[in-house]
């Protein structure tokens, strides 16, 4: 009887190991399975964080281009020196109701007026009536135009005739002063349109990550192993490494497990 029952109890013991194995088995695997799924979710993460900076630094090189066209468009736009009525004068043209014409050293400017300016007595007060007609005469060999102004913008057309004599005058540095802000702007422009720094940077590391597998650098480094045999090996056994990836230990000698 006694017999039987140690027989019993050693074969609920090889039960009981046998389930324990099966049960630490499964939980080995549980734990690969979740290290491999989230090394596969900081891949992921990796891969779209890198694709928004992609995204974000060819925008910033397309507004940086876009920046340095206007700035060259607007280089190439000499301000007003003097503007009245439907006239402006710029330092190389002249722009004549909407129409603009290029200076020459033989450019002239002239203002004509016509008419008087004639008091009145209307209900025992003074009244002044300007019936005085003021036109700007503009000519070049290459074109001419007259433009009637207001009485009111007598003043201003004397201003514009001498300054635009005074444009005549400097028309040779004025062009040489444009040229350069020209250079400047259009060297500005081909330095932004080269300076792809950010923009390979970023598709380098996409493309790093999308032909590369999920990998465990991907993740924080783990926690040093220590390299001695847990069975307390003597210094005639030769030294053991951990493998990092599949977590078994593989003797430095010959490789058995």
């Amino acid at each position: 009887m006694w017999v039987r029952y140690l027989m019993f109890v050693g074969l609920m013991l090889v039960v009981a190991l046998i389930v324990l194995g099966v049960q630490a088995a499964q939980r080995r695997l549980a734990a690969g399975s979740s290290t491999e799924d989230e090394i596969g979710a900081r891949h992921s993460e990796a891969v779209t964080s890198a694709r928004k900076q992609l995204k974000r630094a060819e925008r910033t090189h397309r507004r940086g281009i876009r920046r340095a066209e206007k700035a060259l468009a607007k280089a190439g736009q000499d301000p007003a020196l003097v503007s009245v009525g439907p006239v402006a004068l710029h330092p190389l043209a002249i722009v004549l109701r909407g129409v603009e014409h290029q200076l020459s050293a033989r450019t002239r400017f002239e203002v004509e007026v016509t008419g008087t300016v004639q008091s009145l007595v209307k209900n025992g007060n003074v009244v002044s009536e300007d019936h005085r007609e003021v036109y700007l005469t503009v000519t070049d060999p290459a074109w001419g135009d007259v433009v009637k102004l207001k009485p009111a913008q007598l003043e201003g057309a004397r201003r514009l005739v001498v300054a635009g004599e005074a444009a005549v005058r400097n028309l040779d540095s004025a062009r040489a002063t444009r040229d350069e802000r020209v250079a400047l702007a259009r060297a500005e422009l081909e330095r932004v349109r080269a300076d792809t720094t950010a923009v390979d940077a970023a598709r380098l590391t996409l493309e790093d990550l999308e032909g590369a597998p999920p990998r465990r650098l991907d993740l924080p480094g783990p926690p040093e192993l220590p390299t001695h045999d847990e069975g307390g090996g003597g210094p005639g056994d030769g030294p053991r490494r951990i493998d990092g990836d599949a977590g078994d230990e593989v003797d430095g000698q010959d490789g058995d497990r």
